[in-house]
């Protein structure tokens, strides 16, 4: 391919597709704060999703919100906080309203992920406290199922780790 024929590829994929024009929007002029708080917005959207008081909001579409992040690669403190993030709101959003066993299994995998940041970050207590924090803050009607979730994954966690808290 020629030059020319090259630019005229790149400029046409920049037109027609909106992740393409994201991603090299975002490479071109790096701002992290500006995609971190793109993606918590899409995100926010998901958590809000509510029918007769039923959390309806779609695990998948946070799991790729998340990856579509990382795919960007942002720094790992910025990783850590959107995954923060979607735990806590994920916490409230259960607080308000019904859940289903994919919520859970999304905030045990959440906790996972964090401790495996934190790990690779040297930040790993930080995250752990800040996990135990979200954790210990949840309402009695789920306090048991969301505390077993983010639990069961700390303990899996330490068991294939070297670190143990």
């Amino acid at each position: 391919m020629t030059a020319p024929q090259l630019v005229e590829v790149i400029l046409d994929a920049y037109s027609a597709r909106n992740e393409i024009r994201d991603y090299f929007e975002y490479f071109l002029e790096p701002d992290p704060d500006k995609l971190y708080e793109k993606y918590r917005l899409a995100i926010d959207k998901e958590l809000q999703r509510v029918k007769r008081n039923m959390l309806k909001a779609r695990t998948s579409h946070i799991n790729a919100a998340i990856k579509t992040f990382d795919s960007f690669s942002p720094g790992i403190d910025y990783q850590i906080k959107l995954r923060q993030y979607v735990l806590d709101n994920l916490r409230s959003a259960t607080w308000a309203h019904y859940y289903t066993a994919s919520h859970m299994n999304l905030a045990g995998r959440l906790t996972t992920e964090l401790l495996r940041l934190g790990d690779r970050s040297e930040t790993f207590a930080e995250v752990y406290n800040g996990i135990n924090i979200i954790a210990d803050h949840v309402s009695r009607r789920v306090a048991r199922e969301f505390r077993d979730a983010v639990h069961e994954a700390i303990d899996k966690y330490e068991s294939t780790s070297s670190i143990s808290k």
